[in-house]
């Protein structure tokens, strides 16, 4: 049985099948006036959420081939079983995890992007907080940009908006997404949270008898 503090697995990643509709607001007048974009997501009609299953394995490595064809096929196989270790581990879904790196690095262990780094795009504070002695490391990192993704599902547990939110988090920090959450999302959180639900959906895509 999953704890309450993983419940977010049965409710939270539902949003990412399903449809999004967006509605431009604005923030009071304070300051300079800026747009910002508040995602709605329908909570009709909700798909059976499934924490992982056989063919996540096949879909991980498929997505990543596609996405990094130039990463050899024993690194390949190490982080994929990184992301679904780590994901069992953690009690999140793999496809989530995958999908964040797709975004962050596109799955380049060596990706380095003012002081962000491997394939998570740690930082280097962040990366000692969790524990990551050498972000270039596939294991390493991928273990440290899991339970950061926990870590941010965690802090947003209970929210009708707890993904999107988390994933807002990921990129800002939990208080950059935390001052926002009032009026929705910014720009730039907005347009990464799509990113990385797109490619959540593209790698569940890969078990269907049409991919």
């Amino acid at each position: 049985m999953l704890s309450k503090s993983r419940s977010y697995l049965i409710v939270g990643f539902v949003v990412v099948m399903i449809t999004v509709s967006e509605a431009a607001v604005s923030t009071p007048s304070i300051g300079v006036r800026r747009s910002v974009v508040l995602t709605r997501f329908s909570m009709d009609n909700l798909p059976n959420p499934r924490l992982a299953d056989e063919a996540d394995s096949l879909r991980l490595s498929a997505f990543i081939e596609e996405r990094r064809p130039q990463l050899s096929v024993a690194s390949r196989d190490i982080l994929v079983s990184a992301i679904l270790d780590s994901a069992d581990l953690h009690g999140v879904d793999p496809k989530l995890v995958a999908a964040v790196i797709a975004v962050e690095s596109g799955f380049d262990p060596r990706a380095y992007n003012h002081g962000a780094m491997g394939l998570g795009q740690l930082m280097r504070g962040t990366a000692r907080n969790l524990g990551v002695d050498d972000p270039y490391s596939i294991t390493q990192n991928v273990e440290g940009t899991t339970r950061y993704i926990v870590q941010m599902l965690d802090f947003w547990d209970g929210h009708p908006q707890q993904v999107p939110l988390a994933l807002s988090s990921y990129l800002m920090g939990p208080m950059g997404a935390k001052r926002q959450e009032p009026l929705g999302f910014g720009k730039k959180a907005h347009d990464y949270v799509r990113s990385v639900l797109k490619r959540y959906k593209q790698i569940l895509s890969k078990g269907s008898p049409a991919s």
